[in-house]
């Protein structure tokens, strides 16, 4: 699939820094560039589940640095695989 149809950016709903219910935002974020063993996928539905309620409170640690995404739970369909990602099956 060719990155250069991929949008630079992506709108998340997802937090600056932790804190109470009223950190969360919506951010505009940059396009997620997938790394070994990883694909990027344009999400359809995401749920929000007690992970994230931890993130947001800072009693969880975040995959990467802030500002970040919210919700893990997610479907979708996938729009970016890195090639060596597809050596075996994907779920």
């Amino acid at each position: 699939m060719a990155s250069t149809l991929l949008p630079s950016k992506i709108a998340a709903i997802g937090i600056s820094k932790t804190g109470n219910l009223d950190v969360i935002e919506k951010l505009e974020l940059p396009f997620p560039t997938p790394a070994p063993n990883q694909l990027v996928i344009k999400v359809e539905y995401a749920g929000v589940n007690f992970l994230d309620i931890q993130q947001r409170e800072g009693s969880f640690p975040l995959q990467g640095p802030l500002p970040a995404g919210l919700g893990v739970e997610a479907a979708g369909t996938i729009v970016d695989v890195l090639a060596r990602a597809c050596t075996g099956r994907m779920f």
